[in-house]
């Protein structure tokens, strides 16, 4: 009987051992699994995202938005688009045609980084952003009848009835 106890103690030790691993490993797949959770879990732009190279990390769509409406929309309003026919020059603002960087999309788009594909995707992601960053490149938009009115303004300037024209057709 000594030696039959001695299988059961040795299959017992075994069997515990085993038993500590799978619980050991439960216990790491779920605290790992809840710190992913915990870190994406946040309502704000993760850290390491700009737009137009402006910081929006920890900031909600809204703040974010309202920030990059005074920081990259005010750039705006100098540039110029310049028309040239032969030697004239004809300047039009980006004002003058409602030029604007639409803010409110950059802000969703940053938001959204990272917050798509399974729990181990997004955080992969999420680690990729916070040590390379991610820069969001913000579209320009503008209001397209003050566009149009410029243009036919521009046009009136620049077309001119044809004077002292002649043509002739040698075959």
């Amino acid at each position: 009987m000594e030696g039959s106890s001695k299988k059961v103690a040795v299959g017992v030790i075994i069997a515990l051992v085993a038993v500590a691993g799978a619980a050991g490993g439960f216990y790491y797949k779920y605290s790992t699994d809840l710190k992913m959770k915990e870190t994406l879990g946040v309502d704000t732009i993760y850290n390491g995202i700009t737009v137009n190279g402006r910081n929006v990390g920890g900031m909600t769509k809204e703040e974010a938005a309202d920030y990059l409406q005074g920081s990259i929309n005010s750039s705006l309003s100098s540039k110029i688009i310049t028309v040239t026919n032969g030697n004239e020059r004809y300047n039009i603002s980006f004002e003058d045609v409602g030029a604007q960087y639409d803010v409110d999309e950059a802000a969703d788009s940053a938001y959204k980084a990272a917050r798509d594909g399974t729990l181990k995707e997004r955080y992969k992601l999420y680690e990729d952003i916070r040590e390379n960053g991610l820069d969001i490149k913000a579209a320009t938009v503008y209001n397209e009848e003050k566009l149009s009115a410029k243009m036919d303004e521009l046009d009136g300037l620049i077309t001119r009835e044809a004077k002292d024209s002649s043509m002739t057709r040698e075959n």
